[in-house]
């Protein structure tokens, strides 16, 4: 049976870690150039490495660059979520750098 994966959909969701400790994951494939960043195992964005940034994936990625700074690279938005999360209370946030392959 396929588990249905959690997308983080708005700046709002991230209060759903408020008082946890939390991990960010910043996953990347450098052979095709591809990333995926998730909070723990809810999806937040995935793509070529230049498509990270706010304009490429519009909606409530321009309120967190507004308030939390912009990002231009996946590690960018990890570091942006992760001033996010604290600022949303979450307990502790780690951001955990780490490979995968794209398409398996």
């Amino acid at each position: 049976m396929a588990t249905e994966t959690k997308v983080i959909r708005n700046l709002s969701d991230l209060n759903l870690f408020e008082g946890v400790d939390v991990s960010v994951h910043c996953r990347i494939d450098a052979s095709c150039e591809m990333a995926e960043v998730f909070i723990e195992d809810a999806f937040v964005m995935a793509g070529n490495f230049w498509d990270f940034y706010p304009g490429c994936h519009g909606g409530w990625f321009y309120e967190m660059e507004k308030q939390f700074g912009g990002f231009t690279s996946p590690k960018g938005l990890a570091a942006s979520l992760q001033r996010a999360l604290l600022a949303a209370g979450a307990k502790t946030v780690k951001v955990e750098q780490g490979t995968y392959r794209h398409g398996d």
